[in-house]
């Protein structure tokens, strides 16, 4: 027994202290996410509507039956030429009769109109499942923008930890101090309204830190989430060499959105040639089986029969009109597929341009760090030889801090500027 309970605590000890990476948590938003269920759901329903459209080019069965009742028979008088021969009463219709009938229909034209649906409906299918990429892309970018704000929220918090754990070093050393007469009494205040204003930034960052873990949580998918969870850094990132024209080919190429407005482009005229069968004449079989004892001295009462027909029908300026409205909407797909071909150029530009700047930032604030730490360390021990104030050494240990949380910023405003432009370009860069 002993053994099992030990298993088990090493087990769940295994399991509390496995740290969520960055892909793991892609994969489960990819397959919790309810926004990307959403479109899996309209891809679907545009398949069924697709397949509708596909039952036109197959055989309409007609099943039709009916009984009917009336008040009396309807009969035929026949009135002949000579008055001694009394008129000749025939029965039409009887009081009580059954009708029935079973047959194929099929059209032979129908002036475009199911040939150009299905080709509407097929690419507007196609359209569906640009879409989705779409969405998924920006969901992947989405969650790894998430998951790095919480180890930026996670690095700046341990900064801040840091601050407080440096002050609180300090508040002893002034105390002590203070008690050999060395530094003025109000040093000792001093340390300690910049104590507490460290400390309140650490309440701060510990509720940001909830916070996000919450949006990454919601964006995988789920609910509620174990506040102990670990997450798991990010390495180092390469540093990438890329031209900005080739990043420009590159989104042209491979964003979903774009190949998805020229398909739906495609869809809506093919609705528009659909909607001109409005106008045009439509030509029909059909065949199959008659029963009626509307008049039960008429034999035979069943029959089989083969129809032949055609048939017009304008309803004035409706089609035209119709037709007309689906080729403005076309018209106004492809602006709008020109106009998101400038705003991916734009979003492009601005990721590779942010890319850049957070890359020098990076180097800047990396160097910064190591100015700061020996700075910091210089001006405590001219404080502690009474050689430096208590300003001094304070603005030296803000100094400090300001250059980690500046590293800690600029190194994941890197990590995001590459997952920015990944997700303009439309496919992986590293």
């Amino acid at each position: 027994m002993k053994k099992v309970l030990i298993l088990s605590f090493l087990l769940s000890f295994v399991v509390s202290i496995h740290a969520l990476t960055i892909d793991e948590a892609v994969q489960k938003g990819l397959a919790n996410n309810f926004g990307l269920k959403s479109q899996s759901s309209v891809i679907k329903s545009s398949k069924y509507r697709l397949k509708a459209s596909q039952a036109g080019m197959m055989p309409s069965l007609i099943l039709e039956s009916s009984h009917t009742k009336t008040d009396r028979t309807q009969k035929n008088k026949i009135s002949l030429p000579s008055p001694a021969v009394p008129d000749i009463s025939m029965t039409q219709v009887e009081q009580e009769y059954t009708e029935a009938m079973a047959a194929l229909k099929y059209d032979i034209y129908t002036g475009g109109a199911v040939t150009h649906d299905i080709k509407s409906k097929k690419l507007n299918y196609n359209y569906e499942k640009l879409i989705f990429d779409e969405k998924k892309q920006k969901l992947i970018y989405n969650i790894r923008v998430a998951f790095i704000n919480i180890l930026k929220q996670k690095s700046l918090l341990k900064s801040a930890k840091q601050e407080v754990s440096a002050l609180k070093s300090h508040m002893q050393d002034v105390i002590d101090l203070a008690e050999e007469g060395l530094v003025p009494e109000l040093d000792k205040l001093h340390t300690q309204v910049k104590l507490r204003m460290a400390q309140q930034k650490v309440t701060a960052l510990k509720g940001d830190l909830k916070t996000a873990k919450s949006h990454l949580y919601s964006l995988m998918g789920m609910d509620s989430y174990n506040d102990e969870t670990t997450i798991e850094k990010i390495d180092n990132i390469k540093t990438l060499q890329l031209n900005p024209e080739e990043l420009f080919k590159m989104a042209e190429k491979n964003r979903p959105i774009l190949k998805a407005l020229q398909i739906k482009y495609r869809s809506v005229l093919q609705s528009a040639q659909a909607s001109k069968s409005g106008y045009k004449p439509k030509v029909y079989v059909m065949g199959g089986y008659k029963y009626s004892d509307m008049n039960e001295s008429v034999e035979p009462r069943d029959n089989a029969f083969i129809q032949a027909g055609m048939s017009f029908k304008l309803d004035w300026t409706k089609d035209f009109n119709v037709v007309n409205s689906l080729k403005q909407k076309a018209y106004s797909i492809a602006d709008t597929r020109r106009d998101t071909i400038l705003q991916i150029r734009t979003e492009v530009k601005k990721a590779f341009e942010d890319m850049q700047s957070a890359l020098e930032n990076k180097d800047v604030a990396r160097t910064a760090i190591k100015e700061a730490k020996e700075y910091y360390r210089i001006m405590k021990l001219k404080y502690k030889n009474t050689l430096a104030t208590n300003t001094d050494l304070l603005d030296a240990e803000a100094m400090l801090t300001k250059a980690r949380e500046d590293f800690t910023i600029a190194f994941y405003n890197y990590a995001e500027s590459i997952y920015a432009l990944e997700k303009a370009v439309g496919r992986p860069l590293r």
